[in-house]
């Protein structure tokens, strides 16, 4: 009996190290077709996707972030206020920056990994950068969630970040930022 415990035990073994060379080479993967070296820091084991993450779990610690750090100028539900812009909803995320003086976003928005961007260097507005990445990707992809873009079924990283094109604003118009509390 112990030997067949052994055995399968073993099979468990040989197949989380075929998964862990299977993440390691898609991720090294993307790292090539979305254009490495082109102002990014290569791709390095220590950023490989944890595969002990699910996007779930990323976007509950989102929330969590994102009650402790956003809410108070961008609202519960992310639903605006006088202090910060909407970031959930029809007018959430807009490609092109707000009217000047509006706001402190100067770059359009194409991709998730543009908001990641801009997260990083402006966010929170009263401390930015005071976030760690693991902080500011759990907030990305809960608002990406929250407004119904379409994303992979794993952690998002800057790599899969790169990859999400952000719908247009008719695409979100549908959204309400009181259904949307619900979300959170």
């Amino acid at each position: 009996m112990r030997n067949r415990a052994s055995g399968a035990e073993g099979r468990h073994e040989l197949v989380r190290w075929l998964a862990r060379w299977l993440v390691a080479l898609t991720a090294a993967g993307l790292a090539l077709v979305s254009g490495c070296g082109a102002g990014e820091p290569p791709l390095t084991s220590d950023r490989l996707v944890d595969t002990s993450i699910t996007l779930a779990d990323q976007i509950a610690h989102g929330s969590e972030v994102y009650g402790a750090h956003c809410a108070d100028c961008h609202g519960p539900a992310g639903e605006g206020t006088a202090a910060g812009p909407p970031l959930v909803g029809p007018d959430a995320l807009p490609r092109a920056p707000r009217p000047s003086g509006a706001g402190l976003r100067a770059i359009e928005l194409h991709t998730a990994r543009d908001v990641l961007r801009f997260m990083r260097h402006e966010m929170p507005a009263d401390d930015p950068g005071s976030l760690d990445d693991g902080e500011y990707l759990a907030v990305l992809s809960l608002l990406l969630h929250a407004n119904g873009v379409a994303m992979p079924g794993r952690e998002i990283t800057d790599e899969i970040a790169a990859r999400i094109a952000l719908p247009a604003e008719a695409e979100t118009a549908d959204l309400q930022a009181s259904d949307l509390a619900t979300w959170w």
